[in-house]
């Protein structure tokens, strides 16, 4: 989950750390897949670190939840 006043790009190294992922391979993916804001002039805007709107920063927090592993197997005895 973000932390109080978190920024994206911060949000997203954390995830990536969390996952032993590079933070700028991960960035870079983000940007391909969900363009981030722009100018009228075309270029990306100076605050479009702050972004992701609600539904984004849920999506964003879904995917850094962890996932329940299965339950592992005891390795049998020989009697």
């Amino acid at each position: 989950m973000p932390l109080a006043g978190e920024r994206t790009a911060s949000l997203i190294s954390r995830a990536a750390a969390r996952y032993g992922l590079p933070a700028a391979g991960v960035l870079r993916l983000w940007t391909c897949r969900n363009s981030p804001a722009r100018n009228d002039g075309g270029g990306v805007r100076a605050d479009a670190e702050i972004v992701l709107n609600e539904a984004g920063r849920a999506v964003l927090a879904e995917r850094m939840s962890p996932r329940p592993r299965p339950p592992t197997r005891q390795p049998r005895t020989r009697r």
